[in-house]
């Protein structure tokens, strides 16, 4: 029996991108891509992990590969690189929910020394109960060494521990040492499944399955359809819900968007009703430089009030942290008065109004809303 989940770091719990540190520091924009390999890349920075050299040492030894212009920006990202790697959300919110439900939570992650300046600026460190980083043992991940202090010191049974981590050779290092583990691919919905299979006790449901078959696209066009003539029967004249569908919502405006425009859409599976094999809803989003656009969420009305739609935004969050969005913004018809009170309790203001023609004498009338993507959620 699972009572123990050990998390990783860096892209299980906390952003890691060194490209995205990098954006985000005040360093020269040339120097970006130098720093990026000679720190963040160097063969020194394992040995920060392993604990086997100090931060002084390794800032001498970068600093005499660098050329001199370039040294003062490696000392101040060397400073202030951890203050950018943010939390997700997404795993945080699973880590709450394991805890509430009676988990022991760990952490067995590859760090240096400097996890000790920021560790408890971290919410979600501190639902763990007990924090295992690899300098301070002086081995790392996937060395066999690392897993068998990690179940030493806290006096765990292998067995009894399951392992999230976004490195498949560090699941096979647990594994060798008799701890089962997950690999993280960003996907929090999927992980829920995993942790389900392994006989964890966590919510899975609703199920929010990536389109990526033909068969799944007719399924979302015949979906749309329905739940486009639902949602907008008092709001639009058929004729324009008719003609907004074939432009926006049939298959081939929907195939072109995924395969030309980089939308990825999502079906909401909440259980096996025969209902459109069992999916009551959809949504569909891109990625526009840092910001999240979300174009369509919808639900078929028998399977509103079910909190699946909060669910999506959950995924919508982390995809967005995921990725290094700053904010999530979308379009909503400014006489969709409830939907649009849905928005605002979710966190979303209205940044202006905008008024677009469609073609054939129709034109979208909408609010544009926004959401600041959140570093964590407390």
């Amino acid at each position: 029996m699972i009572k123990n989940i050990v998390f990783d770091m860096g892209n299980v719990l906390m952003n890691w991108s060194p490209e995205r540190m990098l954006a985000a520091l005040p360093v020269q924009e040339e120097h970006r891509r130098l720093l990026r390999d000679q720190l963040f890349g160097a063969p020194e920075w394992l040995r920060l992990d392993e604990g086997t050299i100090s931060e002084q040492e390794f800032m001498q030894i970068i600093c005499a590969r660098l050329p001199e212009d370039a040294i003062a920006d490696a000392q101040h990202v060397m400073a202030h690189w951890h203050e950018q790697m943010k939390p997700l959300d997404g795993p945080y919110q699973l880590a709450k929910e394991l805890k509430a439900a009676g988990y022991h939570l760990y952490l067995l992650s590859n760090a240096a020394k400097r996890f000790h300046v920021y560790e408890n600026d971290v919410p979600a460190f501190h639902l763990l109960d007990g924090r295992f980083v690899s300098a301070d043992f002086k081995c790392i991940k996937p060395g066999p060494v690392i897993y068998e202090k990690f179940l030493s010191h806290f006096g765990l049974q292998p067995e009894e521990c399951l392992f999230i981590d976004d490195v498949p050779a560090n699941i096979e290092g647990g594994k060798a040492a008799k701890m089962d583990g997950i690999v993280y691919i960003g996907d929090v919905n999927q992980l829920r499944q995993e942790l389900a299979a392994h006989g964890v006790a966590v919510r899975t449901q609703p199920q929010f399955v990536k389109v990526s078959s033909d068969a799944q696209l007719t399924l979302l066009s015949q979906m749309a359809n329905e739940v486009w003539h639902q949602h907008f029967a008092s709001i639009l004249a058929p004729e324009q819900i008719d003609y907004m569908v074939e432009k926006f919502q049939s298959y081939p405006a929907m195939k072109h968007q995924i395969e030309e425009e980089g939308y990825e859409y999502y079906l909401f599976r909440e259980e096996d009703d025969g209902v459109y094999e069992g999916h009551h809803g959809y949504m569909g989003f891109r990625v526009q430089d840092d910001a999240l656009f979300l174009s369509k969420l919808y639900l078929l009305q028998a399977y509103r009030g079910r909190g699946i739609s909060s669910r999506a935004l959950e995924l919508l969050i982390s995809t967005a942290q995921n990725r290094g969005c700053r904010k999530i913004w979308l379009t909503v018809n400014r006489f969709n008065a409830h939907t649009i009170e849905v928005y605002r309790h979710w966190g979303f203001q209205t940044v202006r109004e905008q008024c677009a023609d469609i073609g054939q004498g129709f034109v979208m009338d909408d609010y544009i809303m926004e959401l600041p993507v959140p570093d964590w959620r407390i």
